[in-house]
């Protein structure tokens, strides 16, 4: 019968130790063990490997948790030096990005803003030089633009031969445009369809090309990550977008060059270059909002000598 018993309590031995036993049968287990010192000096050995036992999982759990940290250490830095990275790279990556989309969109409001003028006039002058292989040649022509409640004159001539010049009449709501050549002696009458061009609005247009061009939504992206230099002009400051090639040294390039008071367009160079041919463009534009006579935008009344044609 105590055969039987110990061996009854040494199997609940391991569960008196962890504690999951009942109340009735840790006390029965308890007064065995003050009787028995056989199955009390099993408990004791039991109850000493556990402790061992839990004090190396303790051991081996502090173990693992110091390593896990350190490996946690590791990725914090590794972590913050990236962010650090990013912000190195990115913090100016989006200012760049910010001031450039800034001088875009006041460029081209400034140009909107313009368009709704009821009288203006515009000069733009292009320097064009040309140079193939051997040869060379270069120009200079003038185009001054007057507008006033909806009638336009163009005035186009070398800036060596203003006698020579012709000009360009015309009214909103009709297609016809008279044109004048001093040259020639001669007037003539034309019927176009794509007018728009040189009334309200849409004449700036044309000054403007650069920021009207570049502005349209596909390009603007792409216009963005051009250079943006700041440069002086005529004694004023200027932003500077060049695109095409990032390498001020380049044969191949597009400015546009932005006063910075005013974010008008104030000037455009273009300049090409290959193995047969180079090419280079420099376009001064002038805008001023005054008043503008009937005169200046009528067909002059002493056209004695003129031939006409329609």
């Amino acid at each position: 019968m105590v055969k039987k018993e110990c061996s009854l309590v040494q199997n609940l031995l391991n569960a008196y130790i962890n504690n999951s036993v009942s109340d009735d049968a840790e006390e029965i287990i308890k007064e065995h063990l003050e009787k028995c010192k056989d199955c009390n000096s099993i408990y004791m050995q039991m109850k000493n490997d556990n402790a061992q036992s839990k004090e190396q999982e303790v051991k081996r759990h502090k173990e693992y948790l110091k390593k896990f940290n350190k490996k946690l250490s590791l990725l914090k830095k590794i972590i913050i030096i990236l962010l650090i990275l990013i912000l190195i790279i990115f913090v100016p990556f989006a200012t760049k990005l910010i001031h450039n989309n800034y001088i875009l969109d006041s460029a081209y409001n400034k140009l909107e803003s313009m368009q709704n003028m009821n009288e203006y006039y515009a000069k733009r002058e292009d320097i064009l030089l040309y140079d193939y292989t051997s040869n060379f040649s270069s120009s200079c022509g003038i185009t001054e633009y007057y507008y006033k409640n909806g009638k336009y004159k163009m005035v186009c001539y070398s800036k060596n031969d203003y006698e020579n010049r012709y000009e360009v009449y015309g009214q909103e709501g009709s297609n016809e445009e008279i044109y004048v050549y001093y040259d020639s002696k001669k007037v003539s009458y034309r019927e176009n369809d794509d007018l728009l061009v040189y009334q309200k609005g849409q004449v700036l247009e044309s000054i403007y090309y650069n920021i009207s061009q570049w502005y349209i939504p596909q390009n603007k992206l792409l216009d963005l990550f051009g250079t943006y230099e700041t440069k002086v002009y005529n004694g004023r400051e200027c932003y500077v977008i060049r695109k095409n090639s990032t390498d001020s040294k380049s044969l191949n390039y597009n400015e546009c060059w932005i006063d910075k008071e005013t974010m008008m367009n104030v000037r455009n160079v273009m300049n090409t270059q290959n193995e047969n041919t180079q090419q280079y463009s420099d376009s001064k534009i002038y805008l001023e909002e005054k008043e503008i006579s009937d005169i200046d935008v009528e067909l002059p009344s002493n056209l004695n000598g003129f031939e006409v044609e329609k």
